[in-house]
């Protein structure tokens, strides 16, 4: 029972982060890009998810960090 618990949790994690990157792919549709800070308010996730999740589009290849420390952006990969 223990372990069903523990992947209903795992499963609904996926899911809410997979609604929260939906928001900044929103975000990014009607701006021309988006900052760390802009992704921590707009989905509510810590420094730490923020660039995991920044670095795992990244490798996919959906978006491009543009600049370098307080001046980085992203941008869809396409613009």
């Amino acid at each position: 029972m223990k372990q069903l618990n523990q992947e209903s949790n795992i499963y609904k994690t996926k899911q809410l982060v997979i609604l929260k990157l939906g928001r900044v792919r929103a975000y990014l549709s009607i701006n021309q890009n988006i900052t760390n800070t802009q992704v921590r308010e707009l989905c509510n996730f810590s420094r730490i998810q923020v660039k995991r999740t920044l670095e795992k589009m990244i490798e996919e290849k959906i978006i491009v960090r543009k600049g370098k420390g307080r001046g980085t952006h992203y941008v869809f990969l396409n613009q």
